[in-house]
């Protein structure tokens, strides 16, 4: 109609469409400008993402799952045992270990992840200039796993 914007909004874990009159600054409902788009009604990838399906133990229990499993982690090792078919079966087997709360490929990007914030964590302790002030940084809560 001109005055409505409908959008994509997450409720409660559910992908939902709403409509809502659009109004200027000054609160007088104003006429939409420019193109509008069709939207695809394919399912979104909000509900999809591994974060919203593994809680704070699943985590760490991923975490140390591949900690036992060189060869995802461990380039010190011989190509012939960090083959991209091992590497597919260990993650694999981290999945199901996870009682297949996500899929195998989820794992992987998942850990990709973590590994990612890890090594950000590691580099800003790095770059620290040594000066006498606290650190206010907050630690990551997965970097004192053991």
């Amino acid at each position: 109609d001109g005055t409505t914007i409908v959008r994509r909004s997450n409720i409660n874990n559910v992908e939902q469409l709403v409509d809502e009159p659009f109004y200027d600054n000054c609160g007088r409902k104003r006429k939409v400008s420019g193109q509008v788009k069709q939207i695809s009604n394919k399912r979104s990838k909000l509900n999809d993402s591994a974060g919203n399906k593994l809680n704070f133990d699943d985590v760490e229990f991923l975490i140390l799952e591949v900690e036992k499993r060189p060869p995802l982690w461990d380039y010190s090792l011989p190509l012939l045992q960090r083959k991209s078919t091992i590497k597919q079966r260990l993650w694999s087997e981290i999945a199901l270990a996870l009682n297949g709360k996500i899929s195998a490929e989820e794992t992987q990007k998942k850990f990709k992840s973590l590994h990612d914030t890890f090594r950000k964590i590691i580099q800003s302790e790095q770059r620290m200039n040594g000066s006498p002030r606290k650190d206010t940084i907050q630690k990551w809560p997965h970097y004192l796993i053991r």
